[in-house]
């Protein structure tokens, strides 16, 4: 079992992957298959509470996650990661808008804005920051929408504005940094191994 669960997370990696993007690969991978996880395993407990039509959600889901772990295994990290993204973001948005304002289920959108710049590889340079501002601006949306509802003070609205924003900077940050790291590291390691040829 664990073999398996192994091979699963490293999907997508080879020899051509360096070791910064196989990192990537498998935080987006372990990602996947906990989320999955995550829908089947209260599968019982739906159908007892809520019948059969609570299958369809979850086996959905799992159907498109395995669908991602299927180009992972294509070497396709890009669109994995972006699938994945912007799943997140309609799966969160249809919750809130099912659920309500009471549920909280806005804050899951602070750990979108930075799992664009953990999940993307190394050449996807736009692609995590206008997913993450994406995120950012749908959770102030929603933030808004909450403290209308239930009548915050504004400076409680303020504040989740502000930590959403400043998740959003230092991702940015971490990645542009992170970016820099792998480049020199890389340049190296070709250095290296243009000196042993």
């Amino acid at each position: 079992m664990v073999r398996h669960i192994k091979r699963m997370v490293s999907l997508g990696i080879d020899a051509h992957v360096s070791d910064f993007d196989a990192q990537r690969i498998r935080t987006l991978n372990i990602g996947i298959l906990v989320a999955m996880s995550m829908a089947i395993l209260p599968l019982p407990i739906y159908m007892q509470t809520m019948g059969l039509e609570a299958i369809f959600g979850p086996v959905l889901f799992s159907a498109i996650s395995a669908g991602v772990l299927w180009l992972q295994s294509r070497r396709r990290t890009y669109e994995a990661a972006l699938v994945v993204n912007i799943l997140g973001l309609l799966l969160i948005a249809l919750q809130s808008h099912v659920l309500g304002p009471d549920y909280g289920v806005h804050y899951w959108y602070l750990s979108l804005i930075l799992f664009p710049f953990v999940s993307f590889p190394r050449a996807s340079a736009w692609t995590p920051v206008l997913l993450g501002i994406l995120a950012t601006l749908i959770f102030t949306n929603l933030a808004h929408q909450d403290q209308r509802i239930h009548g915050y003070p504004s400076a409680a609205f303020n504040t989740q504005v502000l930590a959403s924003v400043l998740l959003l900077a230092l991702s940015i940050i971490f990645r542009y940094l992170n970016s820099r790291v792998e480049a020199k590291v890389l340049e190296q390691q070709l250095h290296i191994d243009s000196q042993h040829q």
